[in-house]
C-alpha cells in the first residue's frame, strides 16, 4: 500500500515540477528541460530528481545551475500546488544524461553499420 502511495507522490512530483520548471523565469535557462524521472524516498523526506536538458553543452550546464540556484524557490512551489502533502521532501536535483547516452551509442551503431555496408560494396 505504501508503495502505491510513493508512485502516486512520483507522479505528482514529476508532474507538477514540468509545470514550474516551463513557468521558471530565469536568463539562464535558455533550453527545455524536462524532468525524467522521480523517487522519493518512503518517509518523504528526500526526492532525487533526474533532468534531462535540451541544447548545447554549455547552455545545459548553464541551465542546470539555474535550476540548482532556484531549488528553495522550486520547492516552495512545489508545496502550494501539493497541500495534500504534510511535509514537503527535500529536492535533489540530479543531471540526467541518459539522452546524450543514447544518442552516442547510436552514433556508434550507424558507424558500424555504414562500414559494413562500405565493405560489401
Amino acid at each position: 500500500m505504501a508503495n502505491i502511495r510513493i508512485k502516486r507522490i512520483n507522479s505528482e512530483i514529476q508532474r507538477n515540477l514540468s509545470e514550474i520548471l516551463n513557468k521558471l523565469k530565469n536568463p539562464a535557462i535558455t533550453v527545455m528541460i524536462s524532468v525524467t524521472r522521480v523517487e522519493t524516498t518512503k518517509d518523504l523526506k528526500h526526492s532525487k530528481i533526474w533532468l534531462s536538458f535540451y541544447g548545447t553543452k554549455e547552455q545545459c550546464d548553464s541551465a542546470y545551475q539555474a535550476v540548482l540556484r532556484s531549488n528553495g524557490y522550486i520547492r516552495r512551489e512545489l508545496a502550494s500546488l501539493m497541500k495534500d502533502l504534510r511535509v514537503m521532501p527535500e529536492l535533489h536535483f540530479l543531471y540526467d544524461d541518459s539522452q546524450e547516452y543514447s544518442q552516442k551509442i547510436n552514433e556508434l551503431i550507424e558507424q558500424i553499420n555504414t562500414g559494413k555496408n562500405d565493405d560489401q560494396s
